[in-house]
């Protein structure tokens, strides 16, 4: 049976996690809530084929950590249509040149931490 968890270390095992924080645009960037929070895994860090299934069922399995950001802008998109203004705060692992060009193209507004 799968462990359905990641080894993050010899001696470690688990899961990451990314949490869209939604925060109000008057000065003040309340917190107000998740618009998403999912738990995934890297496909080279499973130990079986049975717990690459489990997280590829759950949407939740990547290759490359950088496709979850953009992942996380379609869900944000979608959460938040009725939203006028919308700015993607990003940690360093955005740097990269596949993100930035998505980003531009598809015309979203973004800052990128690197």
């Amino acid at each position: 049976m799968g462990e359905y968890v990641a080894r993050r270390s010899k001696n470690r095992q688990g899961f990451l996690w990314l949490a869209n924080l939604v925060t109000s645009a008057d000065g003040r960037r309340a917190g107000l809530g998740l618009v998403e929070a999912k738990a995934f895994v890297h496909k080279s860090k499973q130990p079986d084929a049975e717990s690459e299934a489990f997280w590829e069922e759950r949407l939740g399995l990547y290759e490359n950590e950088k496709w979850r950001w953009y992942d996380s802008v379609e869900v944000t998109k979608r959460s938040l249509s009725e939203v006028a203004e919308i700015t993607h705060v990003f940690d360093w692992e955005f740097d990269d040149f596949q993100m930035l060009f998505s980003m531009a193209v598809d015309e979203y507004d973004y800052v990128a931490r690197a």
